[in-house]
């Protein structure tokens, strides 16, 4: 009998807390079931960016090697390394005996300078042939804009047939380029034409010398950068500075074209804005500047010869002024001018950047694949949802996020999250914050007095 009742008990009691568990843990039970999550943040907006830093050399922005028609030719050279030269300066007398050579190698350089004053000559032509019909088109969009308006008081059928015209147009006038472009590509070319008529100015002057008498000129200005008896040829410096940096293969593979610089040197008051002028496809050859930058920067990359130099150009005074809300106190290129050639600098390439943008840490998206994944937020109900993100890039161990979650919202990361095939309803710890003691020491004993009796008005 003891044994029957015993065993009675046990199933009562087990069938009891059975029932209940049902009753508590079933799917149609009434009770919330709410899940602990530890680490939690409310997000915020901010602009990021993601650098590169390299280290620099101050480079000029073009050189110019001119050679006589051989080594015997030149009879005495009157510049050295480091002289400064304005276009039409005398570089070198030569020697009569070779002066008809050196007539007949001018004579080639100012056929070939025509040809090229003329090839520009027709792409500046039409250039300013296409702005011309580019300004056309506009005028004519605006003109049926303008008709679209004045037919808004016509019949109901009228109205629908308006309208429909009206998103033509709106689409005609998006796919019109923008007169920028084309008056970008206009002044390079008449600068490039410029360049090319000095040039002829210098040879012809040298063609008009007198027989035995003749004389290397310079058909530039600029800054001797050596001189070089053996070839008979002497090297000019643009007196315009650009800076050069070289980039292992991984990081080439995120450079581009028209990414922004800023760089540094010592003797700059400002980190002078710049862009990525060019970058080389073939590995770097093994000259001075590619010898000093390997002592800067002693990287060893795992293909050693996997070595891409990188121009890096100066912002105009305009450039520099939409950069920043405010025009640069000082002129970048006059700036940099201060600065000798082969002198180091400092580097930040813009990889990446987001503005007003939300980061969170790095471990906290979850099904993360091909720059998309999700994050679970907290509802306005109390539910951890997930929610779909686009990932613009990584920076220090966090995720900027392109779009998906916006500022304001409260991120949750748990690894039990992703077990619910429902969003589960959550509940957090509260934050913690540790008083400020300083500030605390300052508030006078009688500001707390009406806290203690709940008067705070």
């Amino acid at each position: 009998m003891n044994k029957f009742l015993k065993a009675t008990l046990i199933v009562t009691v087990l069938a009891f807390i059975a029932i209940n568990a049902i009753l508590m843990f079933g799917e149609k039970s009434v009770l919330i079931k709410r899940v602990y999550v530890h680490e939690y943040a409310q997000t915020f907006a901010e602009d990021y960016s993601k650098t590169l830093a390299k280290e620099a050399l101050t480079v000029p922005g073009s050189e110019l090697t001119i050679s006589a028609a051989g080594t015997e030719s030149v009879e005495q050279w009157l510049v050295d390394a480091g002289d400064r030269v304005e276009i039409g300066a005398e570089l070198a007398v030569l020697d009569a005996a070779e002066a008809e050579n050196q007539r007949a190698i001018w004579e080639a350089e100012l056929k070939a300078l025509k040809e090229e004053r003329e090839e520009v000559e027709g792409a500046l032509d039409d250039l300013e042939d296409e702005l011309d019909d580019q300004d056309s088109s506009t005028t004519a969009t605006e003109t049926t804009r303008q008709n679209d308006d004045d037919d808004d008081d016509s019949t109901d059928d009228d109205d629908s047939d308006s309208e429909e015209a009206g998103d033509i147009n709106v689409n005609v006038e998006v796919q019109v380029p923008q007169t920028g472009a084309f008056s970008a590509g206009i002044a390079q070319l008449e600068q490039q034409l410029a360049a090319i008529e000095r040039q002829i100015d210098v040879v012809e002057a040298q063609l008009d010398q007198e027989f035995g008498e003749a004389v290397l000129l310079s058909p530039v200005d600029g800054v001797v950068g050596g001189v070089d008896p053996a070839l008979a040829s002497v090297t000019i410096y643009s007196q315009d500075r650009e800076f050069r940096t070289f980039v292992t293969e991984d990081q080439w593979q995120e450079l581009a074209v028209g990414d922004e610089v800023f760089v540094q040197a010592a003797g700059l008051a400002e980190a002078l804005p710049a862009t990525i002028a060019s970058i080389s496809e073939v590995p770097a050859e093994s000259d001075e500047w590619f010898h000093a930058y390997r002592v800067l920067s002693p990287e060893t990359p795992d293909n050693p010869i996997a070595f891409y130099a990188v121009d890096v150009q100066l912002a105009t005074p305009d450039a520099a002024a939409e950069a920043d809300a405010e025009e640069p106190a000082v002129d970048p290129v006059t700036a940099a001018a201060a600065l000798p050639f082969g002198s180091t600098a400092n580097a930040a390439i813009t990889l990446d950047e987001a503005e007003d943008a939300v980061a969170l840490p790095e471990n906290w998206l979850v099904g993360r694949s091909e720059g998309a994944g999700f994050v679970f937020a907290l509802t306005p109900e109390g539910y951890a949802a997930p929610v779909p993100v686009t990932v613009a890039f990584d920076l220090h161990g966090r995720t900027v996020l392109a779009e998906g979650l916006p500022p304001g919202v409260t991120a949750l990361r748990d690894s039990e999250l992703t077990e619910y095939l429902s969003p589960p309803a959550v509940f957090m710890p509260f934050p913690l914050e540790s008083p400020d003691w300083e500030q605390a020491k300052e508030i006078p004993w009688r500001a707390y007095i009406p806290f203690l009796f709940g008067r705070t008005e």
